[in-house]
């Protein structure tokens, strides 16, 4: 019934729609269950093909969520919260409170992949680079702040960081020499082995398991019987960097105006319905996001234009000084 209904709508949109439709349906099917295994003999009449659903680990954590609308994903707003939706990064002016510009992201991307092609799209839009760019956590990778760098501009953001999980001695302790390419343990030993740790984005140092064992820090740094390791990232020097800036009362004073822009969030989110958008489809949510930032930067320069005119006194100060007295001769 379905093949010959196919073929017989005249609109190809039609046919297209339907196809996008299947491959939708197919892939949820994919993602969520396998086929059931016959346990006839071989040459027996075999049963219709059936399926079961796979268990919790099987299933892809990229998995489509919805049918009705295949592009949203589940992603965390922290490590107990989940949701499942998109999620919108906004851009704003630290000066004026303006949204500079908003894009709508899969509930399940990093937060800071974003940040330099938006921050991209700004400059070549009004052709002005901002002196420094103030983020959350997630903003301030190593990878963010050097293509930030390479805009000349100055990103602000805190340092991730990062415990050991076997609760021992942490990489803190450890230092780093750039320029011999070597790491040094808290009793002085040093290492300049290492191996890559593409994923990562770095290396990781590897200490000799003899000297590990010999040490008396052994049982308090590593459970590790082929000796202790720290990773080094690609980005140490200017994360390092970051590290400093930030404890200055210039990085502190930067630092605290990155929540003026959860107002600005809070905003769109409760009172202009992008808590719950009635929207299907990533790029109605780009409209609705965009037009609604339009709204909010429209009732800020009302407000800017409204506010009455502050009356300008100008005081003189007079002196009455008295004369010294004249002594008679």
């Amino acid at each position: 019934m379905v093949q010959p209904l196919f073929w017989t709508w005249e609109k190809a949109k039609q046919q297209l729609r339907c196809l996008e439709l299947q491959a939708t349906l197919y892939q949820i099917l994919q993602e969520n269950t396998k086929p059931m295994v016959s346990n006839k003999p071989e040459g027996a009449e075999q049963e219709p093909l059936h399926y079961q659903e796979l268990s919790k680990k099987e299933k892809p954590q990229d998995r489509i969520r919805s049918a009705y609308d295949p592009e949203i994903r589940s992603g965390y707003k922290s490590k107990s919260l989940k949701f499942t939706g998109d999620k919108i990064q906004v851009l704003e002016s630290r000066i004026h409170g303006l949204i500079l510009n908003t894009e709508p992201i899969p509930g399940n991307e990093w937060d800071g992949d974003r940040l330099a092609p938006m921050v991209e799209e700004v400059i070549n839009r009004h052709g002005i680079v901002p002196k420094q760019v103030v983020g959350d956590t997630a903003y301030g990778t190593g990878e963010n702040r050097k293509k930030i760098q390479e805009m000349q501009i100055l990103l602000t953001a805190p340092i991730q960081k990062y415990t050991n999980p076997t609760g021992l001695l942490e990489n803190d302790w450890f230092v780093y020499d750039a320029k011999l390419d070597e790491v040094t343990c808290p009793l002085g030993y040093s290492t300049s082995k290492k191996v890559r740790n593409n994923p990562n984005q770095g290396h990781q140092f590897k200490f000799d398991a003899k000297t590990c064992k010999a040490c008396p820090l052994y049982k308090l740094c590593t459970t590790n019987e082929n000796g202790r390791t720290v990773f080094i990232s690609d980005y140490y020097e200017i994360m390092e960097q970051g590290k400093s800036y930030n404890q200055t009362g210039a990085g502190k004073s930067a630092l605290s105006a990155r929540y003026d822009v959860e107002r600005t969030n809070h905003e769109a989110a409760n009172h202009h319905g992008l808590r719950k958008p009635r929207t299907r489809g990533r790029e109605s949510l780009r409209i609705i996001s965009k037009l609604t930032a339009m709204v909010i930067n429209l009732k800020i320069m009302v407000k800017k234009l409204t506010e009455p005119i502050q009356p300008f006194y100008r005081f003189k100060k007079y002196e009455n000084r008295m004369k010294a007295p004249v002594c008679p001769n």
